[in-house]
C-alpha cells in the first residue's frame, strides 16, 4: 500500500474527483456520479410530476388516463349491473385562479366540439359540502371531454358516457335528442386559504356528471340510450396531484349548488332517466342510475415522454453504477501497488 503521506496530497491522484477512504483504501468517486444521479432524480421527479406542491400550469388537456367505475342502471324494471372500463378518459383544465378572480375560466377543447370553452361556477353547479369562498384560495376548473365507460351486464353491452362520447350517442339517436347534451365540469381547489402556490395541494377535487346511458342490444320498448335532466355529483375528497392516481370519486354526499353550503340540494343519487326518442315534458322516467355507483381512477398512463424520461434515468443510474465499479477497480489497484 502506497505510504500515508500519499493520502495527504493537497488532490493526489483524485484530482477534480471526491475522495472516500474505506478500510484503508482510497476509492476516487468521480464528481460527474454525482451529476448523474441528479439527473436521473430529476427525471424521475418530472416523469412523476412528484417535485411541486403547486397545482400544473394551464389551460392544459392531461393525457389520456385510465378509469373504471361499478354501475348500475335500471330500464323498464330491469336491473343492468357492470364493471365499467375506459382506458383513455380525457380531462381539460384550465389555468390557476382564485375564489375572489375565478369567472368563465378558458379551457382547450380542439377535437370534441360538443364542449364548453370555458367553464365556471355555473357550469358546474353543484359543489360538495365543506367549501367556502375564501377569496384567496385557489382554485381550477375542468371539463370532462371525453368519457367511455364501457362493461358487459348479461350479454348487453353497457356504456356510461360524457362529453364528446355522450353529444355523439344522442345525437346519432335522433339530432333533436343532441339538444338535451349538457357539459360534465368539475373543481379542483386548494385546501390552503393562504393563496400561496407552494400550499396548492392538498386540495379536494369533485365533478359534476351529466351523463348519458347505452344498452345495447337495446331494452325491449326503447332506443337504448338514455339521459338524465340531474347531475351526479361525484366526490373524491383529498388529491394530492393530478390527474389523481389510485384515487376513487363516489356518490356519497349530496351537494349544494353553491359553494357556501346554503342554496338548494343536488347531485345525489339516484337520478332519474329518459329515453333518447321521448324526452321530458313529454316523455315518461323509463329509468334509474342506481345507488352506489363510484367512480374510481385505477391506473395514470405515462405519455410518450415521460417513458423517455424513465428510460433515460434508468440508463443514467446503470451508467453511473457501472462507471462507479470501473473506478473502485482502479482505485484498489493503485492503493495496492
Amino acid at each position: 500500500m502506497k505510504p500515508e503521506s500519499w493520502l495527504q496530497e493537497p488532490l493526489g491522484p483524485c484530482k477534480n474527483q471526491s475522495v472516500e477512504v474505506e478500510f484503508g483504501q482510497i476509492h476516487c468517486h468521480e464528481k460527474t456520479l454525482v451529476v448523474l444521479a441528479l439527473v436521473s432524480a430529476t427525471l424521475f421527479a418530472l416523469a412523476g410530476g412528484l417535485y411541486a406542491q403547486t397545482f400544473p400550469a394551464g389551460p392544459a388537456v392531461d393525457p389520456p388516463f385510465a378509469t373504471a367505475s361499478g354501475f348500475l342502471v335500471t330500464i323498464k324494471n330491469v336491473v343492468y349491473s357492470a364493471q365499467l372500463m375506459d382506458p383513455a378518459m380525457v380531462v381539460a383544465r384550465s389555468a390557476v385562479t382564485t375564489e375572489g378572480t375565478e369567472g368563465a375560466m378558458p379551457v382547450p377543447t380542439t377535437g370534441y366540439p360538443a364542449c364548453g370553452t370555458t367553464v365556471s361556477d355555473a357550469d358546474i353547479g353543484c359543489f360538495p359540502p365543506g367549501l367556502d369562498s375564501t377569496p384567496a384560495r385557489r382554485e381550477l376548473h375542468a371539463e370532462m371531454l371525453s368519457l367511455n365507460l364501457v362493461g358487459n351486464s348479461g350479454g348487453y353491452t353497457v356504456r356510461y358516457l360524457a362529453g364528446q362520447p355522450a353529444y355523439d350517442a344522442l345525437n346519432g339517436v335522433v339530432p333533436s335528442a343532441a339538444a338535451w347534451y349538457r357539459n360534465s365540469c368539475g373543481e379542483v381547489v386548494s385546501l390552503a386559504t393562504s393563496g400561496i402556490p407552494a400550499n396548492d395541494f392538498p386540495a379536494r377535487s369533485f365533478w359534476a356528471v351529466r351523463g348519458v346511458v347505452t344498452i345495447s342490444p337495446a331494452p325491449p320498448g326503447t332506443s337504448g340510450t338514455f339521459f338524465a335532466t340531474n347531475l351526479i355529483l361525484m366526490d373524491l375528497g383529498v388529491v394530492t396531484t393530478l390527474p389523481p392516481a389510485g384515487s376513487t370519486y363516489a356518490n356519497y354526499t349530496t351537494g349544494r349548488t353553491n359553494e357556501d353550503g346554503t342554496a338548494p340540494l343536488c347531485g345525489a343519487l339516484p337520478v332519474d332517466l329518459y329515453d333518447a326518442t321521448n324526452p321530458p315534458p313529454a316523455g315518461p322516467v323509463v329509468g334509474q342510475i342506481g345507488t352506489g355507483a363510484t367512480h374510481g381512477v385505477l391506473v395514470i398512463t405515462p405519455t410518450v415522454s415521460q417513458w423517455g424520461l424513465i428510460v433515460l434515468a434508468l440508463l443514467l443510474m446503470i451508467v453511473g453504477a457501472v462507471f462507479l465499479l470501473h473506478r473502485r477497480r482502479v482505485a484498489m489497484g493503485n492503493a495496492n501497488g
